[in-house]
């Protein structure tokens, strides 16, 4: 709660809906929202423009039940970040607290739906002196997290140097992704444990049939064969994800994620990068599938991310973006190697960072005027690009939402 004494305004990252004598407030960035009468927000509106303190707005009430309502109204939507205190020297800061940095595109598999579009060694690839100088830079962030990523990162021939010199020089949680499948010896594991507080598998499935269909043949047994050599090894932070389509099972994959001593993750599937070839055949059914109700259970209207506000993507060639699905030309924030990266980065990540601000689902004709729109969203910019640009995907989620939200708003 801001101090008595001081003003207030909405944060950039509130959006309306109106509802005849209601309106909703909802927060973009987390999906949390209130539903309060438009004479309570006409209100507020009128407090804010005439920059009335906090205290000057609960004393502005005709009676102590008014009173005490605005009161714990206002204490609420400062709770939930909906108000900020415009005094704060907070407000505008950057406050990074993760990294997630690709160390090359290559990988040893083809699943069918990488977002990545992982495979092929891409010309440019930082080399490991470049590496050194990136995670030397991140170290000096204070941030908490750093996840090295790919691609596949055990495929480069370095990696071992880069696991010891990211341990030695950061001092937050050091988290590595992979597929499992060269994680195949003691070595592997034991140098993991040394040098790593985390580590993100993924199977995306819940048994042989399911992983041979999604990633290949034999990778089923691969993945095991490393989550038991990680654990003899004395690595107790393993995470196993799994991207849910069709032809997987939430209930087996959880199951058998208990029988394994890690942490189930699921994710949706994606119309990114291959996940566009196989999105219609593998996506799960919104009209039909009983899941997909569970997953919308708790409504929210996420609009917005975090995305450059909390945590940043860097990729194998030194390009930094607010993260790895916003990798599009105009979110690109610069190169760490070129654009005067250590000199312009803070400005050219607010500069990206408002561009984001906007939701796209209010530029969208079919949608900028539709109560539900923000209710429709996905929470994430980057893919709620490429499936409101989509008049298939479109049709199918609004045909759905709207009879879901019709009750509910």
């Amino acid at each position: 709660m801001i101090k008595a004494q001081n003003t207030y305004d909405y944060n950039h990252f509130i959006r309306f809906i109106y509802l005849g004598k209601h309106v909703m407030v909802i927060n973009g960035r987390t999906g949390v929202w209130i539903k309060i009468l438009k004479e309570v927000k006409d209100f507020i509106d009128k407090s804010i423009e005439a920059k009335l303190t906090l205290e000057e707005t609960i004393n502005k009430t005709e009676d102590i039940p008014t009173r005490n309502y605005v009161e714990e109204l206002l204490e609420e939507m400062f709770s939930h970040s909906m108000l900020k205190d415009c005094k704060s020297d907070e407000n505008d800061k950057l406050k990074l607290d993760s990294v997630s940095f690709s160390l090359t595109n290559k990988c040893n598999l083809r699943c069918i739906h990488c977002a990545n579009n992982s495979g092929e060694y891409i010309k440019n690839e930082l080399d490991f002196k470049q590496v050194c100088k990136i995670i030397d830079y991140i170290s000096n962030l204070e941030i908490k997290e750093l996840c090295l990523t790919g691609g596949e990162i055990f495929v480069r021939e370095d990696i071992d140097k880069i696991l010891e010199y990211a341990s030695e020089k950061f001092s937050g949680s050091l988290e590595i992704m992979s597929n499992g499948t060269l994680i195949n010896n003691k070595e592997i594991a034991r140098l993991i444990f040394k040098t790593c507080d985390k580590v993100h598998l993924s199977l995306d499935g819940f048994d042989k049939d399911s992983v041979d269909k999604i990633r290949g043949p034999g990778i089923y047994e691969k993945v095991l064969k490393s989550i038991t050599l990680l654990k003899d090894a004395g690595i107790d932070k393993i995470t196993l994800s799994m991207v849910k389509t069709k032809i997987n099972d939430d209930i087996k994959f959880k199951e058998l994620c208990e029988k394994l001593g890690v942490k189930p993750v699921i994710r949706k599937l994606d119309p990114v990068g291959r996940g566009k070839e196989c999105y219609d055949e593998l996506k799960l059914s919104s009209q039909n599938n009983e899941d997909v109700k569970m997953m919308r259970k708790n409504v929210r209207g996420n609009c917005f991310c975090k995305a450059g506000v909390t945590t940043i993507f860097i990729d194998e060639i030194g390009d930094v973006y607010p993260c790895d699905v916003l990798n599009f030309p105009e979110y690109r924030v610069g190169n760490f190697f070129h654009d005067n990266f250590s000199d312009n980065f803070q400005s050219d990540l607010r500069k990206i960072i408002e561009k984001l601000n906007i939701c796209i689902l209010d530029q969208i004709e079919d949608c900028k005027e539709c109560n539900y729109r923000y209710f429709c969203s996905n929470g994430c910019p980057g893919i709620d690009r490429l499936i409101f640009n989509n008049e298939n995907y479109k049709k199918e989620i609004c045909h759905y939402n709207k009879e879901k939200f019709k009750n509910l708003i």
